[in-house]
């Protein structure tokens, strides 16, 4: 070997080419994986070629559309140098690889290598409704996930809820899931979520319909019947109690007495009053029927047995004395209901023992009269049976002890009867009269007077000597004050 003038040997082992006869250097570049995924590790390899006798050396630099992105330690013959990454951008990404050559072999540029980046894959799932049926009238929860399955992008964004072209909700992901708890109504639902991220790194998806139903809630009525038993008359009050599985019940609600509707009342809070005082003496069966509304079903209270007693009554009887010539025992009978009602009707049985002596109709101030037949000079045990009548229940007196003898003292008033118009008044002679040598002093008064009629005694009060007679003047006026009508 004979070198030239242009040719210098530095040493027998170490040959070094001027700049002038560098040898032309070629890059070839290729990537692992393409398409890849964000987030899935590429690597990009770039392999020199030249003519020179000695392999490129020093490093090579990886670029993403003209920005570097790492470089590479070339090695090897031919030689190659590589770079790995996983944050490419997703999009179609042009990588070039330059060399800037080294003492044999020139500097090299890479064509363009087309890198495709796809969005990571995710999977939207719905995973969850309760309660399941849903309960109309109260909310329900509904549930997605959302996971990758190619790639490492982050999670993020919105999941939207929908059924057909209605949207029941939307929710931030979080952690992989997200959750809405609509109020939803009655029918049956196909949801899907739709993932649609935030982060540009990760594909959108969308779940396979989930079947769903929303059912009414279930109730329960309950009735509460008070008094029960009750007297006659008085009033009854029914309450309805509904309540059930899903919200606060409303609607109306129907009271029945015998299978029969009574009243209609509507809920306030669930509840519903009614009173009824029109039952009459008895045993009834009182239900009461929930009519439903738009969330809530039917339903019918367990039958209460309601009992309706007569009023209880208490008989009173006394004796007296009629008036005139001939004077004769009465026996009169007063039947009280404590007020408890009207006055009570019907009819009252004397009894001496267990010998009828008559009966009579109690009046419009609940008492009854008969004058008896009885033997003079004997003596009975008589007592009052009162029969009852639809609103009040019998009873029966305590006996007294009667004389067939008159005794005590007789009235008479004469005349026996005064007819008036309004607004006039007429006076009448009322005379005692002694029996059996009685005498006192008795005090006078009128009973049972109509409306707007009042009476005046000349004296309150006579003194009845025995076996003789008294008289005094009553005057009775139809209007007020005394004396304010004409005779």
């Amino acid at each position: 070997f004979v070198p030239s003038a242009d040719t210098q040997l530095q040493s027998s082992t170490s040959p070094v080419l001027s700049q002038d006869v560098q040898a032309a250097a070629k890059i070839a570049l290729i990537s692992s994986l393409n398409p890849s995924t964000y987030g899935t590790p590429v690597t990009f390899t770039a392999t020199i070629t030249s003519a020179a006798a000695f392999p490129a050396t020093g490093t090579v630099t990886f670029l993403d559309n003209g920005v570097s992105i790492g470089t590479g330690t070339l090695s090897g013959n031919p030689a190659t140098a590589t770079l790995l990454i996983s944050s490419l951008p997703v999009g179609t990404d042009p990588i070039t690889v330059t060399y800037v050559g080294d003492a044999y072999n020139s500097s090299a540029s890479s064509a363009a290598l087309s890198q495709v980046v796809d969005q990571g894959q995710t999977v939207t799932t719905v995973t969850l409704a309760t309660p399941n049926p849903g309960i109309a009238g109260t909310a329900e929860t509904i549930s997605a996930t959302v996971t990758l399955t190619s790639g490492s992008a982050p999670l993020a964004g919105t999941v939207t809820f929908t059924s057909g072209t209605q949207t029941l909700g939307s929710a931030t992901l979080t952690a992989g899931a997200a959750s809405i708890t609509p109020t939803l109504a009655i029918g049956s639902y196909q949801v899907v979520a739709a993932y649609q991220p935030s982060n540009p790194n990760a594909g959108a998806s969308t779940s396979a319909p989930f079947p769903y139903s929303v059912v009414l809630a279930t109730t329960q009525t309950t009735l509460v019947v008070a008094p029960n038993p009750a007297l006659v008359l008085t009033p009854i009050t029914f309450t309805a109690l509904v309540a059930g599985n899903g919200g606060t019940p409303t609607g109306s609600v129907n009271f029945l007495v015998n299978g029969a509707v009574v009243g209609t009342l509507v809920l306030s809070g669930g509840k519903a009053t009614y009173t009824d005082s029109a039952l009459m003496v008895g045993t009834y069966s009182i239900t009461a029927q929930y009519l439903g509304d738009t969330n809530d079903s039917t339903s019918v209270s367990t039958a209460t047995s309601e009992t309706v007693t007569t009023i209880p009554t208490t008989t009173v009887i006394t004796s007296g004395i009629t008036t005139g010539a001939n004077p004769q025992v009465i026996l009169v009978a007063a039947v009280l209901d404590n007020g408890a009602g009207p006055v009570p009707t019907g009819t009252v049985t004397f009894y001496n023992g267990n010998t009828m002596l008559g009966s009579a109709t109690v009046d419009s101030t609940g008492a009854a009269t008969i004058t008896p037949s009885l033997a003079l000079g004997a003596n009975y045990s008589v007592d009052a049976v009162y029969g009852g009548d639809a609103e009040h229940g019998s009873s029966t007196s305590s006996a007294i002890s009667v004389s067939g003898t008159p005794v005590d003292f007789g009235v008479t008033v004469t005349p026996a009867t005064v007819t008036m118009a309004s607004s006039q008044n007429a006076t009448v002679t009322v005379t005692l009269t002694s029996n059996a040598n009685f005498t006192g002093t008795i005090g006078l008064g009128c009973s049972t007077l109509p409306v707007a009629v009042n009476c005046h005694f000349a004296s309150i009060s006579l003194n009845l000597p025995a076996g003789g007679s008294v008289s005094t003047q009553l005057t009775i006026d139809t209007n007020n004050p005394l004396g304010g009508g004409s005779s």
